[in-house]
């Protein structure tokens, strides 16, 4: 029978009480750990959401100023015209609002034209012509008589000696309200909106003949076109 030695077994008794405090050492630390991470995980995904909250915040706050400096600019352009197709060479601008007005069946008054002028970029070939009119009323019932009577312009209109070719007359848009139309015409087909058109400077879409008529003033308002 072996002989067990008393020093021996409680210096092992000791040393297993001492690994039973350093693992319990342990395991409190690693609690302690795990608790401060899920702290850590809590707070980021606060943070996080917080900083959602502003960005989205930023968004609104950034459309609602695109909107205002889109009106801004639409208003300063809500009584032009714009003549696209009439080559540079023809100077007499004045006979070209003149002609404009005998098409559209409306009396001819220099009074009722502020200015005409050449834009300063156009595409190859021509630069556009701006008419600014004296009120937003006659420049809208100018291309309102031109669309109800279907009249189409030609270069012709303006000189007997020039090639048949189309010109067209639309309302003047600024810079930042043509690019956004370009932008919601290109997304047209895939939308499968059937009518996006301007009127008074607003970019306007609807999905069909009864569906409601949404205002675009930011790309993203063309995703939420209402289907009814």
């Amino acid at each position: 029978m072996t002989k067990i030695n008393l020093e021996d077994l409680l210096k092992e008794v000791k040393e297993l009480k001492a690994q039973q405090i350093a693992y319990g050492n342990f395991f409190d630390d690693l609690k302690s750990e795990i608790k401060d991470l899920k702290d850590t995980v809590k707070n980021q995904g606060e943070e996080i959401s917080k900083l959602k909250k502003e960005n989205n915040c930023i968004k609104e706050e950034l459309k609602y100023n695109s909107t205002i400096l889109l009106d801004i600019e639409n208003e300063k352009n809500n009584d032009c015209l714009e003549i696209i197709g009439i080559p540079d060479n023809n100077n007499d601008l004045t006979n070209v609002v003149k002609i404009i007005h005998e098409k559209a069946d409306v009396s001819f008054d220099d009074k009722n034209v502020k200015k005409t002028y050449r834009n300063k970029t156009g595409p190859t070939g021509s630069k556009n012509i701006t008419i600014k009119m004296i009120n937003n009323d006659l420049r809208n019932t100018i291309i309102g008589n031109l669309k109800k009577s279907k009249t189409r312009l030609n270069l012709k209109d303006f000189d007997q000696n020039l090639e048949s070719k189309p010109i067209y007359l639309n309302e003047k848009l600024p810079f930042r309200t043509k690019k956004l139309f370009n932008e919601v015409k290109a997304l047209q087909k895939e939308l499968h909106i059937k009518f996006i058109w301007v009127k008074n400077s607003k970019i306007l879409a609807r999905k069909s003949e009864s569906s409601k008529i949404k205002n675009i003033n930011t790309i993203d308002d063309i995703l939420n076109v209402p289907t009814q």
